[in-house]
């Protein structure tokens, strides 16, 4: 979208002319004004629901956590976390693309960086899924089936029994627990405005469990990094970020084989028992 998708809503909020005479080359450069526009703008009454960023970020996760059942869905989650591409393939291109979007949406705390198709075009398909960046895309059945080479690519195929290809992480129970425990029907498309207390569960599981990865970064990130004297800009050194935490392993390995620890588990299996 340009600065011209800024100025067509702001003109059609005002009911004015100047939506005649917009540019069609310029950049659009500011999200949450954009978000603040749409939200301002009132077409069938004052109590019509109105579709902004959020209520379709809402509906996306509604739309994932409905067709997909958990385990799928969080080691799909878990492949994103590691930027991996991923492909939704679907008998409606437009549900695989709601998908799609829901899946970067869970992501949160994090942003996706990488591509986001919500409607794979099939005369790019290829180029697109073949691009030196992580993509993630929605794409119909006939689509997908008109490629030749989806090489390094992890498919999500929905339906009766989703499925999907290569090796992903094995998530956390409790991520699992979470997306199988929302009830709900998906909606029509992302434009449909659903309850965010619906999903809230799910989209709590997933920032608790990213939280956890990242662990102290957002509040100690001086401890994992270093700052260049002359720029003042911040280097992340991953291998810092990690060492503790492959010690922290190391140690519980140890102590998974202990006497100490089997009777640690014993007395709180009693404890909680009686």
């Amino acid at each position: 979208p340009g600065r011209a998708v800024l100025a067509f809503l702001e003109a059609l909020a005002r009911d004015d002319d100047d939506i005649l005479a917009l540019p069609r080359d310029a950049v659009f450069e500011a999200p949450e004004r954009l978000a603040q526009v749409i939200d301002d703008i009132d077409l069938d009454g004052d109590e019509s629901p109105k579709t902004t960023p959020a209520t379709m970020a809402t509906a996306a996760i509604a739309a994932a956590v409905a067709t997909v059942d958990g385990v799928i869905l969080a080691r799909a989650l878990s492949l994103l976390l590691g930027e991996a591409s991923l492909v939704v393939v679907g008998a409606d291109g437009g549900t695989a693309g709601d998908i799609a979007l829901g899946l970067t949406e869970l992501l949160k705390p994090l942003r996706w960086r990488g591509a986001l198709v919500m409607a794979l075009p099939r005369d790019d398909a290829e180029s697109l899924l073949g691009a030196p960046i992580p993509i993630v895309a929605g794409c119909s059945e006939r689509t997908f089936a008109s490629l030749e080479d989806v090489d390094g690519v992890h498919v999500l195929r929905l339906g009766e029994k989703c499925t999907l290809s290569g090796a992903a992480p094995e998530p956390p129970r409790s991520l699992v627990a979470a997306f199988d425990g929302v009830s709900c029907a998906a909606p029509p498309h992302v434009g449909w405005v659903c309850d965010a207390a619906l999903v809230a569960p799910a989209r709590q599981a997933a920032f608790e469990y990213i939280e956890d990865l990242v662990g102290d970064l957002a509040t100690n990130s001086e401890r994992y990094g270093v700052v260049d004297r002359d720029s003042g800009d911040f280097e992340f050194v991953p291998d810092w970020f990690l060492a503790p935490r492959e010690a922290a392993l190391v140690a519980a390995r140890k102590l998974a084989h202990t006497q100490m620890l089997c009777s640690f588990v014993a007395e709180r299996r009693v404890a909680s028992s009686g």
